[in-house]
């Protein structure tokens, strides 16, 4: 686990966690999850799209982290029909904008369950981003989908410099690195959230407002006001992306603190 913060490759199990630089214990390689077996997760339905998704399951997932327990943690019912993306003459537009009709008919739905997930956000290095990722709900139910764009953005940048300890550009390489098809079973979750984290840093120019980014961007969130990336369903993204990197935080903090 040590490669998803500050090395290239992960540590053998040893009898120490290995620590960053702050002496924070890092989760060892091969431990598995509380409540971590995949079958009790139902997969997300193709058709929402593959990075959307990945964020999808990391709110789903959550909810079987605190050793088996049921609760507020429950999961996203974003249904759609599962054969649509196998239809032919389809454009990766087509599903982007398919994504964010579904997402945005269960808004509502999903960012339920968000409240219910950030509910268990307890450690005290992550309430201070809990407590913003809550606000960005309560900006966009209340109609302030650029407030809640903006603020869930930094939530996610919050998150990553709290947990990797480094900047944005060096923490997308370590989440690139960290692919979830390598992944021990107890760090799956986390990498698949990954995948959606450093697909949200991928490049983008403010000085030319380029490429054109018109699904959740980061950097254009935070640099540059254009009209494809702030709509509602980018704000949704990001707070989806955030409470679910967030949710997996909690965990691995948790589980650092009863071993220190």
């Amino acid at each position: 686990m040590e490669m998803l913060r500050r090395s290239t490759t992960i540590a053998p199990e040893t009898t120490a966690a290995p620590t960053t630089d702050r002496g924070r214990a890092v989760p060892r390689a091969g431990r598995v999850h509380p409540g971590g077996d995949a079958g009790g997760i139902p997969p997300v339905p193709r058709a929402v799209g593959a990075r959307d998704a990945v964020q999808l399951e990391g709110i789903r997932a959550a909810r079987g982290h605190r050793h088996n327990r049921t609760g507020t943690c429950g999961g996203i019912r974003a249904r759609v029909d599962p054969e649509s993306r196998d239809r032919p003459g389809r454009s990766l537009a087509a599903d982007e904008g398919e994504t964010a009709a579904v997402l945005l008919a269960r808004r509502d739905d999903v960012l339920d369950d968000a409240v219910a997930c950030l509910s268990e956000i307890e450690h005290p290095d992550l309430v201070l981003i809990r407590d913003g990722v809550e606000e960005a709900i309560r900006a966009l139910r209340g109609g302030l989908p650029r407030a809640a764009q903006a603020l869930a953005s930094v939530a996610f940048t919050s998150e990553i410099h709290e947990f990797f300890e480094m900047g944005t550009k060096a923490s997308r390489k370590r989440m690139i690195e960290s692919d979830p098809e390598d992944a021990p079973l107890g760090q799956l979750r986390l990498r698949t959230i990954f995948v959606a984290g450093a697909k949200a840093l991928d490049e983008f120019r403010p000085d030319r407002a380029l490429p054109v980014r018109s699904d959740f961007n980061r950097h254009n969130s935070a640099h540059r006001l254009t009209r494809e990336q702030w709509t509602e369903a980018n704000a949704l993204s990001a707070i989806m992306l955030a409470t679910a990197l967030l949710r997996e935080m909690q965990y691995w903090y948790e589980l650092d603190d009863a071993k220190s």
